[in-house]
């Protein structure tokens, strides 16, 4: 949750854009299960119009993906460039003595591998909420097309995640 913060303090403009594209990136994923699934079943739609709908959904997914990605990717970037950046400055600001009691490799292994580990956390985000996106519309698009089976879907994915809990 921090991690969140961290990005919102940085710039909420940025995060707020890059969630929304990656939203509609997962919305638009789901649509091409649907859009799919209309092909398959053979309904009375145009196909010609089925063509250019998953033509547009595959490209509208490129973009909003890749908008968001590349959007948390420059954000973590910059927020992993200003955690450096004050890291550095409290060690400058820091006596003496105190860096020596800290010493050296923990602080190396600071500036190197912690303020790394934030920035890959920062990706990984990006991935995490356009699956959990495509996830909840799933659910939707199942429950549209079989509520037992999602129920039964759903009730099984609970055990699942009860038993690996336990």
């Amino acid at each position: 949750m921090k991690l969140v913060h961290l990005l919102i303090k940085s710039s909420w403009i940025t995060v707020i854009i890059a969630t929304l594209a990656g939203l509609l990136g997962g919305v638009t994923n789901v649509g091409l299960i649907a859009i799919i699934n209309l092909m398959l079943r053979g309904t009375q739609l145009p196909k010609n119009n089925l063509l250019w709908y998953f033509i547009g959904f595959c490209c509208l997914m490129v973009i909003c993906s890749t908008i968001s990605q590349a959007l948390i990717a420059r954000l973590a970037q910059q927020v992993t460039l200003n955690l450096q950046q004050q890291l550095v400055r409290s060690i400058i600001a820091c006596p003496l003595q105190q860096i020596e009691n800290i010493g050296i490799p923990s602080l190396l292994a600071t500036l190197a591998e912690d303020i790394q580990s934030i920035s890959v956390a920062s990706f990984v985000l990006s991935n995490l909420s356009i699956s959990i996106t495509i996830l909840i519309a799933c659910f939707f698009y199942l429950s549209w097309l079989s509520f037992n089976l999602f129920c039964l879907m759903f009730i099984l994915m609970l055990i699942s995640v009860f038993y690996q809990q336990f």
